[in-house]
């Protein structure tokens, strides 16, 4: 039964990517974000194509429906400036690549990404679209939180935490915690949002999975960048007694599920440097040859995907010979030492411009209206917790980091109410 659901819900999303291109984009992180190749590899091969059939089906349909009529902001059209500005870079550098194969496959897998990214930002230009596109997401990384939770109980650990290729993604247990940040960022929103107390009830279920989750993955950066989301998003979620009450109840569930082994792998992060474990001192060492590495390369770095060959000559490590790799375990670094300390700005322009923009209507939005109030505070949390997890490991290969830039600019694609602009202009 399970290929003929996964089947019927790809030829749904096709056929909706079709007639209707932003469903379509929904279709496609909802597809990306619950992996069936993965959780259903008993019933259907191993590389079905799902995502890239939907994304041809998007981006027919966007052609057919001319979908780049779409009024969208002046900060929709300098978020995609901006995102087509990083592709371009990363181009460059790669023709300059010390190692052109690698680069090759990287940049290969980066067009196809930015591809939907700027397609969604064209067609996502209303909260209920954006709406959509949250709920999809969440809906398809929180089966995977359920299943690797119903894992645990059933065979009494987690062998995802020390899996280096998670899934058919290629991710290990950092890179999947990373992956979940923003769809949790969205989840911790709909629960502080002024939603009827069904929905939100059921909001803080899945949140719940999604933190027991990063808890049994044992990611100590994804576990801080969990708590920067949750109190930023504590701090400016509208206040009433259902939220307070909401809180609570929350606060107690997940003091329930960290239990000792979970305290103890995320207080090692505060261990003085001579109690510091292996994994957490590589780090600085990593970071400093990253630094070292984006100082001898920092116009055109050393090549897209190129970082981890060049890390053993910078990393004075016995264990680490010359032919070997070492990833930098560090977004910022990776991307500045790979493409360039520019490149790497443009990077993070994308980011903070949509998330500052709503940052500063933030009144606007964080209102009694529910859909608005979730994006807004998901988009406000969501993506410091990114950085702050990425800090750790990288993610720009992973689709869901995208999301919150796409839902911030569909925010700010919304005209604002007509007494606002009175009040505006009376002022």
């Amino acid at each position: 039964m399970g290929s003929v659901f996964v089947y019927a819900l790809f030829f749904l999303s096709c056929i909706l990517a079709l007639t209707m291109p932003p469903l379509g984009c929904a279709a496609f992180y909802f597809f990306n974000l619950l992996d069936p190749a993965w959780n259903w590899r008993w019933d259907i091969p191993q590389d079905p194509g799902f995502q890239k059939w939907i994304a041809i089906a998007i981006l027919l349909g966007f052609v057919a429906h001319q979908g780049w009529r779409t009024t969208i902001s002046r900060t929709s059209f300098m978020t995609l400036g901006l995102l087509a500005t990083f592709v371009l870079l990363c181009y460059i550098s790669g023709a300059n690549s010390a190692y052109p194969a690698k680069s090759t496959l990287y940049l290969d897998m980066l067009w196809r990404i930015a591809l939907i990214v700027a397609i969604s930002l064209l067609l996502i230009a209303d909260e209920k679209r954006a709406a959509i596109l949250a709920t999809g997401s969440v809906l398809g990384q929180a089966y995977n939180s359920f299943q690797i939770n119903l894992e645990y109980l059933q065979i009494g650990y987690c062998r995802y935490a020390s899996m280096s290729d998670w899934g058919l993604k290629g991710l290990d247990n950092n890179g999947y915690s990373i992956l979940t940040i923003p769809v949790l960022a969205l989840s911790i929103a709909t629960a502080l949002s002024p939603w009827k107390w069904w929905i939100r009830s059921l909001a803080i279920g899945v949140c719940l999975m999604q933190l027991h989750q990063l808890m049994l993955l044992e990611s100590r950066g994804s576990m801080l960048g969990a708590l920067l989301t949750l109190a930023i998003a504590i701090w400016y979620c509208p206040k009433s007694m259902m939220t307070n009450t909401m809180l609570l109840v929350g606060a107690l569930l997940v003091s329930f599920l960290a239990g000792p082994p979970v305290i103890r792998e995320f207080t090692s992060v505060f261990a003085s440097d001579g109690n510091l474990d292996v994994s957490a001192e590589s780090r600085f060492h990593l970071w400093k040859a990253g630094a070292a590495i984006m100082w001898d390369y920092p116009f055109l770095g050393v090549g897209p995907g190129c970082s981890a060959s060049f890390v053993p000559l910078y990393y004075n490590y016995a264990a680490l010979q010359a032919d070997n790799e070492k990833a930098l375990h560090n977004l910022f670094f990776e991307i500045m030492c790979e493409n360039g300390v520019f490149t790497g700005l443009i990077y993070l322009a994308f980011f903070l411009l949509p998330w500052s923009t709503v940052w500063l209507n933030r009144r606007r939005f964080l209102s009694d209206n529910p859909r608005q109030c979730t994006l807004a505070l998901g988009v406000i949390a969501g993506i410091p917790g990114y950085f702050l997890a990425s800090m750790f490991s990288s993610g720009t290969l992973i689709e869901s980091s995208y999301l919150l830039p796409i839902i911030g600019c569909a925010l700010l694609s919304i005209k604002p109410p007509q007494t606002t602009i009175a009040m505006v202009e009376e002022e």
